[in-house]
């Protein structure tokens, strides 16, 4: 939590924050403006509180499950109640000595972007291609467009339905590497069509109980 707090730019409008380190809770409530009293130790605190309409996680990979699970029983889904999700930072050393970014793959070429700045664009047999930023990246511009989507009632531009259908091809073509064989999908239905075997693989089975089982009335 408390890297996304570095410089200020968290946001202006942040009511609480939790850290479970105190010492590193008080930091990064004083970098937010936040005053004491809404500065906790347990998220769990912060979602009881019925006039937070919106939820920033940036835990490690392993807690964002939990945080969000938890985060939908209390009701901060929906009815202008959002969801967020910050992405663990990579390890400076993969990829491209950046620790963070978005690799674009294409036919013809590749494109590397990281949010600090760094941009590498390869072109067929891997020529490099020389290319500057026009301006350096607006690193907070994805979080007001997400505070103004709150705000407004409008879809905001990072839409988890985009989301959902750019991770749905990967994991579509997973399953078919894994079977070894070709998929016939129904986009409208989301079902793979006369495969029982695939069609498994579109899901997990979810513990009934704790922090991991599927949020109460989903």
């Amino acid at each position: 939590m408390l890297d996304s707090t570095n410089g200020g730019g968290f946001c202006n409008g942040a009511a609480c924050v939790c850290e479970t380190d105190e010492k590193r809770l008080a930091t990064a409530a004083r970098r937010a403006g936040i005053k004491e009293s809404n500065a906790v130790t347990d998220m769990r605190r912060i979602l009881d509180d019925k006039s937070v309409d919106a939820v920033f996680i940036a835990t490690p990979d392993h807690w964002h499950a939990p945080a969000a699970i938890l985060a939908c029983e209390a009701g901060k889904v929906g009815n202008r109640r959002q969801l967020i999700f910050e992405m663990r930072l990579w390890s400076t050393n993969y990829p491209y000595n950046c620790d963070s970014g978005a690799e674009y793959l294409g036919t013809k070429g590749k494109m590397f972007v990281s949010k600090r700045g760094k941009l590498e664009i390869l072109g067929e047999r891997n020529q490099k291609i020389e290319a500057q930023p026009k301006e350096p990246p607006k690193l907070l511009a994805h979080r007001e467009d997400f505070f103004d989507a709150i705000r407004t009632g409008r879809r905001p531009n990072a839409d988890i339905e985009e989301g959902h259908r750019s991770v749905a091809v990967v994991h579509l073509a997973n399953i078919a590497v894994r079977l070894g064989r070709s998929l016939e999908f129904d986009p409208q239905k989301e079902q793979v069509v006369g495969d029982e075997e695939a069609s498994k693989l579109l899901s997990r089975k979810y513990r009934k109980e704790g922090h991991w089982a599927v949020p109460k009335g989903v």
